[in-house]
C-alpha cells in the first residue's frame, strides 16, 4: 500500500482527514489509523476513497494494490 500517495492525492484535491471520514462515514480516528497504516481499509472503504478523490483504477491499484492488480476492468 503506497499511503503516502494517497495523502498526496487527498491534499491535492483539499479534503481534510476529517472531511475524508465524514464523506466514509467513519470516525475521523479510524481514518487516521488507516491512512497511517495502522488499520487496513476494507474494499468498500477504497471504492469510497475511490469516488470521493475521483482516482481511476491505475491510480487505485497504485495505491492500494501496489501495482499489483493484472485488470482493472474487473
Amino acid at each position: 500500500m503506497n499511503l503516502k500517495e494517497l495523502k498526496i492525492e487527498r491534499i491535492r484535491k483539499e479534503i481534510t482527514q476529517k472531511e475524508m471520514a465524514k464523506k466514509m462515514n467513519i470516525s475521523e480516528v479510524s481514518y487516521n489509523r488507516k491512512e497511517q497504516g495502522k488499520r487496513s481499509f476494507s474494499l468498500q472503504e477504497i471504492k469510497s476513497i475511490a469516488a470521493i478523490l475521483g482516482l481511476d483504477c491505475l491510480k487505485v491499484n497504485e495505491i492500494f494494490f501496489d501495482n499489483e492488480l493484472t485488470n482493472c476492468n474487473s
